[in-house]
């Protein structure tokens, strides 16, 4: 259910994990693609050799496995950027937590300096 995904999201050192363990997953698709790219130029040798034989059912076996295997590479590129979108999206909102957590920094410096109005505290406070 929602409640299983969102700890998925929980924050932390984990967070940075999933990110690697992603772009891992992501370049083992790749290589799975790639590896099936090389299996579909095979079969459509065999398909040229079976049909110079004039075994044209044995060269449409041949032909129908290139296609399955030309399927399943796409699909695996289409896994690998899923996992590299993801990726991002983590990468992102990892980023965005750091940077409202120094804004959180700021603000509060900027509270207690114009509580007194020190203008040189304020000062300080900006160049941060």
């Amino acid at each position: 259910g929602p409640s299983r995904s969102m700890n998925f999201f929980s924050s932390g050192p984990n967070l940075e994990k999933q990110v690697f363990d992603l772009k891992l997953t992501s370049k083992q698709f790749d290589r799975m693609s790639a590896k099936s790219t090389k299996q579909e130029k095979a079969e459509l040798l065999k398909v040229k050799k079976e049909m110079e034989k004039g075994n044209m059912d044995v060269a449409r076996i041949h032909a129908q496995n290139a296609i399955r295997i030309r399927n399943t590479a796409t699909n695996y590129l289409k896994l690998a950027s899923r996992m590299d979108a993801v990726a991002a999206r983590i990468d992102q909102a990892i980023q965005m937590k750091a940077v409202t957590k120094q804004m959180g920094g700021v603000v509060k410096g900027m509270d207690k300096a114009l509580k007194s109005m020190d203008m040189e505290q304020i000062g300080q406070v900006m160049e941060q």
